[in-house]
């Protein structure tokens, strides 16, 4: 419904609603984003990751990350991994806890066709939780024939 999105000095996002927000570069060119991350403030929920949809795509029936298709996020409120690839699949992440404060970081891979991209490592608070290796192991075959687009559902 309504969300309060402060550009500077620092980046921040305060929904009162469940939304999701796509991350995009400033100014109109072709630059893409090579990595991101996030820091977790005061939230209710937060889940970081990336969708396969842009910022034209996503609406208010946008249920989330990890919970739309061809989407994947690290989960705040169960320190989780979520991927959702015609069905949702969580992965506790062992040994990790969100908290305001943390950072949730994701390195972004252009592959050799040059027109898709897909997390090849993230992190939490600097530590490597999952690569492109463990993700495919965790949903088989994700859809690679698209760009990613980096994006945060947040509530908060």
């Amino acid at each position: 419904q309504s969300a309060e999105i402060c550009q500077y000095p620092d980046r921040t996002v305060e929904s009162p609603d469940w939304s999701t927000f796509v991350v995009k570069p400033d100014g109109c060119h072709g630059r893409r984003i090579k990595s991101f991350q996030v820091e977790v403030g005061d939230i209710e929920r937060i889940v970081v990751g990336v969708s396969t949809c842009d910022q034209n795509s996503i609406c208010s029936s946008f249920k989330g990350l990890g919970e739309e298709n061809y989407t994947l996020g690290i989960d705040s409120c169960n320190s989780s991994f979520l991927v959702f690839n015609g069905s949702r699949k969580q992965t506790d992440l062992e040994g990790i806890k969100i908290a305001k404060g943390s950072i949730i970081k994701f390195d972004l891979q252009r592959y050799t066709s040059g027109t898709s991209s897909w997390p090849e490592k993230v992190f939490v608070n600097g530590k490597l939780v999952f690569a492109w290796k463990d993700i495919f192991a965790v949903d088989g075959v994700l859809k690679l024939s698209t760009v990613v687009f980096p994006a945060i559902s947040v509530k908060g």
